[in-house]
Formats: structure tokens, sequence, C-alpha cells
């Protein structure tokens, strides 16, 4: 019974932290929400290359 508890926390907690990434993700994306103001200055396009480099930089 205690086992059974115990797997159901921990699928709640995986499920938790799936739904925790999946938003931050989502708001990562969404080009209204903006950082500080001095984040502002940098284009999309720096962005999106910082975003390249992130996935393709162990490649190099």
């Amino acid at each position: 019974m205690e086992v059974r508890g115990w797997e159901e926390a921990v699928s709640r907690g995986r499920q938790w932290i799936q739904e925790a990434v999946s938003e931050m993700h989502t708001l990562r994306k969404s080009p209204e929400i903006k950082g500080p103001k001095r984040h502002l200055r940098h284009s999309d396009e720096s962005l999106r290359n910082c975003q390249i480099r992130q996935r393709y930089g162990s490649l190099r």
C-alpha cells in the first residue's frame, strides 16, 4: 500500500515537471513576453542564433 502511494507521488511529480517544462517552453517562444529592458535590444534573429548555437554547439 505504501509502495503504491509512492509510485503515485512519483508519477504526479513527473507530470508536474513535464507541465512546468512545457509551460516554460511556451513562455520562451511567445514574442510578447520579454525579459528586463536591457534584453529588448536583442533581435529575434540573434535570439534564434543563440538557440541554434545552444542546440548544435556540441557538434563543433
